[in-house]
């Protein structure tokens, strides 16, 4: 599997992570989370969006979703904000 780097694809990380926030919980969800995940760093948009997952999708759901963008992005696991 190709691994892009964090630092080259902020976009595409906070994209994939409203994508996945869209099909979790809603698109009005993830569009009110638009501007926080913006205004973060890619490492703490995503720790951030696992933490609002497991609220509407349990953390077993929450981390096993979040653990395939680490992975494609090569993100180590950072604390939520």
């Amino acid at each position: 599997m190709f691994v892009m780097p964090a630092a080259k694809n902020g976009q595409a990380i906070k994209d994939e992570i409203l994508k996945l926030i869209a099909e979790s919980i809603g698109t009005k969800t993830a569009d009110m989370y638009r501007g926080f995940c913006d205004s973060q760093p890619p490492e703490t948009a995503i720790a951030s969006a696992e933490e609002l997952l497991v609220e509407f999708v349990g953390r077993d759901r929450a981390t096993e979703q979040v653990k395939v963008l680490r992975a494609k992005f090569n993100l180590g696991k950072v604390k939520a904000v």
